[in-house]
């Protein structure tokens, strides 16, 4: 008789140890598996890729503003090439632009709507100024040639002195305050017409030259990869979290495994 109570005491006092441990596994199980979904965050692939895409504009502005700089004086850059480079930019940022703004609707993490739109409208306006110097510096490097080649068969004394100084205008080594002299009417008026398109094309130069698209490009590497540290240490504090808790587990398991042996 007191064999049985024995033993029905020991079967109560271990289902009733067996039920709380079991319901900690449960709870643990639970919690590693949140926090296994929580460490799966896709976000960090796609901050890498636009840090690769923003570094690729960055290097294609730079190879596309030395290309531009052969045009600047000597009419030998190539066109198709510097018109598909700038298709490519403007390629990127509306990409760019688009995607940040789907991620944002979609609730993820993106830079500052200001800072993207800055990226965007100075991208475009630097490519605008470039379409129109292309243009135009093409079209006044052909009318330079024309004239150059008439004044250097001008019947004057002074003609290779005078080439001479309009090539160092040209290349922007000197400013010309006065028409040189030993030039006819005619060639002084159209050479003061082609100086003065020229002056205007150093200040859109100088737009070009001095964009801040590059900037705003660093700017907004800089931002996804501040987000990445932030990530990174997230993702440490996961890991160390699931280790602690697997381990937890683990005890758990060991204990009830004790108990029910018993």
């Amino acid at each position: 008789m007191n064999e049985n109570k024995k033993q029905e005491s020991s079967s109560l006092w271990r289902q009733s140890i067996r039920a709380p441990l079991i319901l900690i596994v449960l709870l643990t199980t639970f919690a590693l598996t949140i926090l296994f979904y929580f460490s799966q965050d896709r976000n960090g692939e796609v901050y890498a890729r636009y840090i690769e895409t923003l570094s690729e504009y960055k290097f294609l502005d730079a190879r596309l503003q030395l290309e531009m700089d052969r045009v600047r004086y000597n009419d030998k850059g190539d066109s198709s090439a510097i018109e598909s480079g700038i298709m490519s930019l403007r390629e990127i940022v509306v990409s760019v632009s688009t995607s940040i703004e789907t991620f944002r609707s979609a609730g993820d993490w993106m830079p500052p709507y200001s800072q993207v739109d800055a990226f965007e409208r100075e991208v475009l306006n630097k490519i605008s100024l470039m379409r129109r110097y292309l243009k135009e510096r093409r079209i006044w490097i052909q009318e330079w040639n024309a004239l150059s080649s008439e004044i250097w068969q001008s019947p004057s004394s002074r003609t290779e002195e005078i080439f001479e100084i309009l090539e160092a205008v040209r290349f922007e080594s000197i400013a010309l305050d006065s028409m040189p002299k030993g030039l006819s009417k005619e060639l002084s008026l159209r050479l003061q017409e082609l100086l003065q398109k020229n002056r205007e094309h150093s200040r859109i130069w100088n737009r070009l030259e001095y964009s801040r698209a590059s900037l705003f490009a660093e700017d907004l590497i800089l931002s996804f990869k501040a987000r990445e540290l932030v990530m990174q240490e997230r993702r440490a504090m996961l890991s160390l979290i699931f280790y602690l808790c697997s381990l937890a587990m683990l005890l758990m398991a060991l204990l009830l495994y004790v108990r029910v042996k018993r």
